[in-house]
């Protein structure tokens, strides 16, 4: 190896190292012993060009290209440095001449593709980068760009076969894996989008951000103790960001785990104290009902961003919370001068007149004051909630039905009506009026129960039966749908069943005095009366002041033929309740089996004939 080789070993190794003033010294000693060099020239070039120094690269490089019109190297160099530049045109002619020069090479091509890819030229960009990779079929980076351009030519199948087809050829690749990801969350295909992440923590499990990924998918997949373990991953993962705590901390709170939220959002505040930070640390502050805590994160808010309308609704709700009415009102007040659009300041102050101040009608004079000057639905809301709260439930069904007719698509209006119709028992209005949200909410679970139990009141068992059958799909665990349904079957004379549903509720919820009750009623019309004695012994036990156990009980026992046992438990019922008819009439039929039992236990002995 002789002295130049050395020399520019030494220049490659403190361009490496970004040393470019040394890199650029020792290619000049080459220059002064040697000024044709056209290799320690383009060498020059190049790491003028590495060193930011794009006009001296290029003048020496427009120098070389004079000289040897026929390196394609020095052309590609120009090509490069115009796309540096930002000038496309110059750029895509060096590489076309590139192209010309050695039309086998895929490198110009690659090139000018990824160019015209990034202005946004895509059917140009996919016609080059199929080409190159016609001289370079084991390219994974073509397959990649060529799967980036369908994406954008809305052709997600396409751009699926191409992301995996440049996996197959290079699997361990990190970029290729996140597109594909993106591709998948953009199809909805969570599952698929989940095994890129699993493969690129497989790869580096050290890395973040597949961790996030993962965490949000579960999040909002609602499957909140697998967004637990990712994002405490992630926690563990990057010490010095305060994001991973923050969603762990918001999971937390989700899940009611509130010392856990604070600690994380503790952490959070400590590595990131920005005022969107302390904000969620104030509302988990509040969900823990730690509201004097609360106040101060919000108040310290307050002193940075005065105008911050999210703070100071945090500040409010704590204040409310904390029963400071005084300071409430004239928080309010003070907010609603600078912020007069905002609803939430009247009706926070007529939700407080009205329900703490005991002074409803100045609070519905304000709403309507405020209502009647702009434009939204919130503060006629809470004048319903308040006309509802003080009785006036004609004067609420208006101004629901008024709000209805001017948001027939309003969900949240439309929840409200409904629910007042069949506070005031108009129950097929209310039916009618909950089919309209079922519509577009079918899987909400509680407003299918709902509106069940306005058809049950509405006489139509039958709907009623669907409706609780879709709440239970939504909501396996709920032990008063299952009541329902019982309640429902058994009017309906299923009391098998009924008491299939009964028990289940029982089984969800075991100090549940209505669920044994129900479910011994229907063991005794189905028959089995010893099933019925200890649901409904258990239900005494479980409240044994209501009289309707201890009747139902005696049933069960009178039926089994235990009348004596039936007489005290008839008796300590109509002790509870001396007007119960249906009592008094079984208590009756009970004595008067106890009556005959004792005549056939005592039977009349004959008179004797003395003389005969």
């Amino acid at each position: 190896m002789n002295e130049k080789e050395l020399i520019m070993i030494r220049a490659a190794h403190h361009a490496k190292h970004e040393e470019f003033d040394l890199a650029l010294s020792c290619i000049q000693m080459i220059l002064d012993e040697d000024p044709d060099d056209s290799v320690a020239w383009f060498n020059k070039g190049y790491t003028l060009h590495l060193s930011g120094k794009l006009d001296e690269a290029r003048d020496l490089f427009l120098e070389l290209n004079e000289q040897y019109p026929e390196k394609t190297d020095v052309c590609f160099e120009l090509s490069l440095l115009a796309i540096d530049t930002g000038n496309h045109d110059e750029a895509e002619e060096y590489l076309n001449k590139c192209i010309t020069l050695e039309p086998l090479s895929p490198q110009p091509r690659i090139e000018l593709a990824r160019m015209l890819y990034e202005a946004g030229d895509y059917e140009r960009s996919k016609e080059i980068f199929t080409e190159a990779l016609v001289f370079d079929p084991e390219n994974g980076l073509i397959r990649m760009y060529l799967g980036l351009i369908s994406v954008h030519l809305k052709k997600p199948d396409e751009a699926e076969r191409w992301y995996l087809e440049s996996l197959d050829h290079d699997p361990d690749n990190t970029e290729i894996l996140f597109h594909c990801a993106r591709l998948y969350e953009e199809l909805g295909r969570r599952d698929d989008e989940i095994k890129c992440y699993n493969r690129l923590i497989e790869i580096d499990p050290e890395q973040i951000i597949p961790w996030l990924k993962k965490g949000m998918i579960y999040l909002i997949a609602d499957d909140l103790s697998k967004a637990v373990l990712s994002f405490r991953m992630a926690a563990r993962l990057d010490t010095e960001s305060h994001l991973p705590h923050l969603l762990l901390g918001l999971v937390y709170n989700t899940l009611d785990r509130h010392e856990d939220a604070i600690t994380s959002l503790e952490k959070a505040v400590a590595l990131s104290p920005e005022p969107d930070i302390l904000l969620q640390y104030g509302r988990v502050l509040g969900s823990s009902f730690q509201y004097k805590r609360a106040l101060e994160i919000f108040d310290s808010v307050l002193q940075v961003r005065p105008d911050d309308s999210t703070a100071a609704e945090g500040y409010a709700r704590t204040l409310y919370h904390l029963h400071r009415w005084e300071d409430l009102i004239s928080f309010c007040e003070e907010r609603r001068e600078e912020d007069s659009d905002n609803p939430f300041w009247v009706t926070t102050i007529a939700r407080t007149l009205g329900w703490h101040k005991d002074d409803p009608d100045m609070g519905i004079t304000i709403l309507k004051d405020w209502a009647d000057a702009h434009v939204g639905t919130q503060a006629y809301l809470v004048l319903a909630d308040l006309l509802v709260h003080i009785g006036r439930y004609d004067d609420a069904r208006e101004t629901l039905s008024s709000l209805v007719h001017d948001n027939p698509d309003d969900m949240q209006i439309l929840y409200r009506y409904s629910s007042l119709l069949a506070q005031m028992k108009e129950f097929d209005l209310a039916a009618e009026q909950f089919e309209k949200l079922i519509a577009e909410n079918p899987r909400e679970g509680n407003l299918a129960y709902l509106a069940g139990q306005a058809y049950e009141q509405a006489g139509d068992p039958d709907r009623a039966i669907d409706l609780f059958s879709n709440a239970l799909i939504a909501m396996p665990d709920n032990a008063e749908v299952w009541l329902a349904r019982a309640r429902v079957l058994f009017e309906l004379g299923h009391f098998h069943e009924a008491g299939v549903n009964a028990r289940q509720a029982a089984e969800l919820d075991p100090d549940w005095f209505d669920a044994f009750l129900l479910k011994g009623m229907a063991e005794i019309q189905a028959e089995e009366y010893e099933k019925a004695r200890i649901s409904l012994t258990r239900a005494t036990n479980l409240d044994p002041g209501n009289p309707e156990g201890w009747g139902y009980l005696g049933d069960a026992l009178l039926l089994s033929g235990e009348e004596p046992v039936a007489k005290i438990c008839y008796e300590r019922s109509l002790a509870l309740d001396p007007d119960d008819s249906r009592v008094l009439d079984v208590y009756k039929t009970c004595m008067n089996n106890l009556l005959d039992r004792a005549g056939e236990d005592h039977p009349e002995e004959p008179i004797l004939d003395e003389n005969p």
